[in-house]
């Protein structure tokens, strides 16, 4: 018989909201980072959750894999400080909880959370590969709580 596998959890939280410097006083040059915490626009603490889709077709595909690899990193990281090991299968579930009540179309934000996961497991070596015989990732739901930006996924290995 095999092992009981447990599900795991990973949480991406936002813990500063980006907020662009303002231009050099003296020179007017470009001033990378954020005014409040000084770290880059898609550094860890930035994400809570996953961009919709439309935002970054309509700027330029540079934007869409730095913010693919952006989430492909911090996902990574919790896959590496959890439990979960190497596995021929996984169903992940998620839900992302936005700050504010807009509308919002699930898929848009469900692509790009649901390729950088998968590539995270492969990229970790917990999967062989996340092709669609090994990786599914099933329902995202999404929730409201003001001012708070996080993605949970659920993971059940198999």
């Amino acid at each position: 018989m095999a092992a009981l596998v447990e599900p795991v959890l990973l949480e991406i939280a936002r813990t500063c909201t980006f907020k662009k410097k303002k231009p050099d006083e003296g020179t007017g040059a470009r001033r990378i980072g954020c005014e409040r915490c000084g770290k880059a626009r898609l550094h860890r603490d930035h994400l809570g959750t996953p961009p919709s889709l439309n935002a970054l077709v309509s700027s330029n595909v540079h934007a869409l894999r730095a913010q693919k690899d952006a989430w492909q990193r911090a996902l990574l990281s919790e896959l590496r400080a959890s439990d979960l090991g190497p596995t021929d299968r996984v169903m992940a579930e998620g839900e992302c909880c936005f700050g504010t009540q807009q509308r919002r179309d699930g898929g848009n934000h469900r692509v790009l959370l649901e390729k950088a996961l998968g590539d995270a497991l492969t990229e970790g070596g917990y999967l062989v590969d996340d092709d669609w015989n090994r990786y599914e990732f099933g329902r995202l739901t999404q929730t409201y709580k003001k001012g708070e930006a996080w993605t949970r996924v659920m993971l059940f290995p198999g």
